[in-house]
Protein backbone atom coordinates (compact mmCIF):
# COMPACT_ATOMS: atom_id res chain seq x y z
CA UNK A 1 0.00 0.00 0.00
CA UNK A 2 1.09 3.69 -0.88
CA UNK A 3 0.37 6.99 0.78
CA UNK A 4 -0.01 9.93 -1.19
CA UNK A 5 1.13 13.02 0.54
CA UNK A 6 -1.37 15.33 0.58
CA UNK A 7 0.81 18.12 2.39
CA UNK A 8 3.63 18.45 4.65
CA UNK A 9 3.42 19.97 8.05
CA UNK A 10 6.77 19.91 9.13
CA UNK A 11 10.20 20.08 7.71
CA UNK A 12 13.28 19.80 9.20
CA UNK A 13 16.15 17.82 7.04
CA UNK A 14 13.14 16.31 5.34
CA UNK A 15 9.56 16.01 5.51
CA UNK A 16 8.83 15.22 9.40
CA UNK A 17 5.15 15.97 10.07
CA UNK A 18 2.63 14.68 7.16
CA UNK A 19 -0.37 14.87 6.43
CA UNK A 20 -1.02 11.45 3.72
CA UNK A 21 -3.97 9.48 2.13
CA UNK A 22 -4.17 5.84 1.18
CA UNK A 23 -5.67 4.81 -2.56
CA UNK A 24 -9.02 4.33 -0.62
CA UNK A 25 -9.42 7.86 0.46
CA UNK A 26 -8.20 7.31 4.22
CA UNK A 27 -6.28 10.07 6.19
CA UNK A 28 -3.19 9.12 8.08
CA UNK A 29 -0.67 11.57 10.14
CA UNK A 30 2.31 10.23 9.33
CA UNK A 31 5.66 11.43 11.56
CA UNK A 32 9.40 10.49 10.70
CA UNK A 33 11.16 8.54 13.48
CA UNK A 34 14.08 10.29 14.57
CA UNK A 35 16.36 7.38 15.74
CA UNK A 36 16.61 5.95 12.02
CA UNK A 37 19.51 6.38 9.57
CA UNK A 38 17.16 5.90 6.52
CA UNK A 39 13.76 7.55 6.16
CA UNK A 40 11.40 5.30 8.38
CA UNK A 41 7.52 7.02 9.10
CA UNK A 42 4.93 5.61 11.58
CA UNK A 43 1.59 6.11 9.72
CA UNK A 44 -1.48 6.68 11.41
CA UNK A 45 -4.95 6.54 10.46
CA UNK A 46 -7.44 9.68 11.42
CA UNK A 47 -10.35 11.33 10.31
CA UNK A 48 -10.64 14.41 9.01
CA UNK A 49 -12.85 16.30 11.65
CA UNK A 50 -9.54 15.15 14.34
CA UNK A 51 -6.69 15.98 11.80
CA UNK A 52 -8.23 19.45 11.20
CA UNK A 53 -8.54 19.90 15.44
CA UNK A 54 -4.41 18.93 15.10
CA UNK A 55 -4.13 21.60 12.49
CA UNK A 56 -6.02 24.43 14.14
CA UNK A 57 -4.64 23.74 17.61
CA UNK A 58 -6.98 22.43 19.51
CA UNK A 59 -5.19 18.83 20.20
CA UNK A 60 -2.01 18.01 20.53
CA UNK A 61 0.45 15.69 17.82
CA UNK A 62 0.58 13.08 20.40
CA UNK A 63 -3.16 13.15 21.41
CA UNK A 64 -3.79 12.42 17.47
CA UNK A 65 -1.66 9.63 17.62
CA UNK A 66 -2.34 7.89 20.50
CA UNK A 67 -6.84 7.63 19.48
CA UNK A 68 -5.63 4.86 17.18
CA UNK A 69 -5.56 1.35 17.65
CA UNK A 70 -3.59 0.71 14.39
CA UNK A 71 -0.47 2.21 13.32
CA UNK A 72 2.00 1.20 9.96
CA UNK A 73 5.58 1.60 9.48
CA UNK A 74 6.05 2.82 5.86
CA UNK A 75 9.75 3.70 3.91
CA UNK A 76 10.41 6.78 1.42
CA UNK A 77 10.03 5.37 -2.05
CA UNK A 78 10.11 7.65 -4.93
CA UNK A 79 6.68 7.50 -5.83
CA UNK A 80 5.25 7.93 -2.21
CA UNK A 81 5.47 5.96 1.36
CA UNK A 82 5.86 2.37 0.96
CA UNK A 83 3.89 0.75 3.91
CA UNK A 84 6.00 -1.67 4.91
CA UNK A 85 3.98 -3.48 7.99
CA UNK A 86 0.65 -2.97 9.99
CA UNK A 87 0.11 -2.79 13.84
CA UNK A 88 -2.45 -3.11 16.12
CA UNK A 89 -2.30 -1.99 19.40
CA UNK A 90 -0.80 1.15 21.45
CA UNK A 91 2.02 3.02 19.47
CA UNK A 92 5.75 2.10 21.55
CA UNK A 93 6.34 5.46 23.78
CA UNK A 94 9.64 5.69 21.29
CA UNK A 95 7.77 6.26 18.26
CA UNK A 96 5.63 9.51 20.11
CA UNK A 97 6.17 13.33 20.42
CA UNK A 98 6.48 14.69 23.33
CA UNK A 99 3.14 16.32 24.83
CA UNK A 100 2.15 19.33 23.71
CA UNK A 101 3.58 19.37 20.49
CA UNK A 102 2.56 21.22 17.65
CA UNK A 103 4.11 22.16 14.18
CA UNK A 104 5.03 25.77 13.54
CA UNK A 105 3.64 26.12 9.96
CA UNK A 106 2.03 23.40 6.92
CA UNK A 107 4.76 23.50 4.07
CA UNK A 108 2.89 23.44 0.67
CA UNK A 109 5.41 21.71 -1.42
CA UNK A 110 8.06 20.19 0.05
CA UNK A 111 11.72 20.32 -1.67
CA UNK A 112 13.31 17.46 -2.79
CA UNK A 113 12.19 13.46 -4.05
CA UNK A 114 9.02 13.61 -1.64
CA UNK A 115 7.83 15.83 -3.76
CA UNK A 116 3.49 16.50 -3.73
CA UNK A 117 1.75 13.75 -5.43
CA UNK A 118 -0.86 15.09 -7.53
Amino acid sequence: MKLRINEVLDYFDGPQIMDCVDGGGQGFIVLMLADKAEAHYIAVPVGRDRLRAYKHGTIDLRTLMTESKTWKLANDASSGLEVAFEREGEIPEDYLPSAGYHHSKSISQPPGPLERRR
